[in-house]
C-alpha cells in the first residue's frame, strides 16, 4: 500500500501493475502513463490527473473525490463499482471503454462520460439542486412566519 499526502507531482510508466489500497491525497500527477493495470480498493482525495493515458486498465472499487481529469485517455478501460464525488472531467477520451455499478455524485462530466454512464447499473446524483431546493423552503418559511407576525 502506498500512502501519500504531500503536494507533489508523479510523471511515470507503469505496465501490468495490480495497484491496491493505495491513498493519494493533494498530489498532481502528470503525463502518467498505465497500461493494462488493474486498480482496486484504492483512494484519491484532490488529485488532479492531467494529460494521463489509462490503456487497457480495470479500476475496481476505487473512490475519488475532489478529483480533476484534464484531457486524459482511457482507451480500453472499464471501472467498475467505483465511486467519483465532486469530480471534473474535462476533454478525456473514452473509446472502447464502460462504467458498470459506478456512482457520480456531483461530477462535471465530459460529453463521452456522459454517454458511459447510460448504461450498466451507473447512478448520477446532483445534491447541489436539493440544496437549493432546502434554502429556498427556508427562505418561504421565514418570510411567511414574517407576513403571520
Amino acid at each position: 500500500m502506498r500512502t501519500v499526502t504531500e503536494r507533489f507531482e508523479i510523471t511515470h510508466f507503469e505496465q501490468l501493475q495490480l495497484i491496491q489500497d493505495e491513498q493519494l491525497s493533494s498530489l498532481t500527477i502528470t503525463a502518467q502513463a498505465l497500461a493494462g493495470s488493474n486498480v482496486q480498493s484504492s483512494t484519491y482525495t484532490s488529485v488532479t490527473f492531467s494529460s494521463c493515458v489509462f490503456q487497457a486498465c480495470s479500476f475496481k472499487q476505487v473512490k475519488f473525490i475532489n478529483c480533476t481529469f484534464k484531457q486524459c485517455n482511457f482507451e480500453f478501460s472499464h471501472l467498475y463499482a467505483c465511486h467519483f464525488e465532486n469530480c471534473i472531467f474535462e476533454d478525456c477520451q473514452w473509446p472502447a471503454s464502460s462504467t458498470h455499478g459506478c456512482s457520480f455524485v456531483d461530477c462535471e462530466l465530459d460529453t463521452w462520460l456522459s454517454a458511459l454512464t447510460e448504461t450498466h447499473e451507473n447512478v448520477l446524483h446532483y445534491t447541489f439542486a436539493e440544496r437549493q431546493q432546502e434554502a429556498e423552503d427556508v427562505r418561504n418559511m421565514m418570510a411567511a412566519a414574517f407576513v403571520a407576525a
